[in-house]
């Protein structure tokens, strides 16, 4: 019996975004989430956007879309960039109905923040939930997000200090 789950994130390409469109969270979160497909499609037209597939084993489960800008982007407000000018934040992140509560979703956002820091000098990640869905709030403040003075009209805004 194995103790450890061998959780992995890899881009998104030609061999898996049929299985991430096929995707679903269950139900009573579909309000609370964009499609897939729709992901994708905004990565592809907005060159700041990305896409990580989440894998346990061989299995895809789960889907991130994350923004990056280090081009000190004039429509990111000033307070929210880091030093140098760029911003990092977690768009959509989603563990599939099947997988959820056993752990994957925990691991693959660890791996991603650990991969933010890393690649892209990232020490303040940001991220935003509706406010009706307080499950995915208290999920994010588990893994070490932190809630802000930040409120928008339908969402709480999250961050992640390094």
């Amino acid at each position: 019996m194995k103790d450890q789950l061998n959780i992995t994130i890899r881009p998104v390409d030609h061999s898996n975004w049929k299985d991430i469109i096929n995707l679903k969270v269950k139900e009573n979160q579909e309000k609370f989430i964009a499609p897939n497909v729709k992901s994708i499609a905004q990565s592809k037209i907005f060159k700041d956007h990305f896409n990580f597939a989440i894998y346990c084993e061989e299995q895809i489960t789960g889907y991130i879309l994350y923004f990056f800008t280090a081009d000190n982007d004039n429509q990111i407000p000033n307070h929210l960039k880091q030093d140098d000018g760029s911003y990092t934040e977690i768009v959509r992140f989603m563990v599939d109905e099947k997988y959820q509560r056993k752990g994957i979703g925990s691991k693959a956002l660890q791996l991603l923040l650990g991969y933010l820091h890393d690649e892209h000098g990232s020490r303040t990640i940001w991220m935003s939930y509706i406010k009706e869905n307080a499950i995915s709030g208290k999920f994010f403040k588990n893994c070490g997000f932190q809630e802000t003075e930040i409120e928008e009209k339908y969402e709480f805004v999250l961050k992640y200090e390094f």
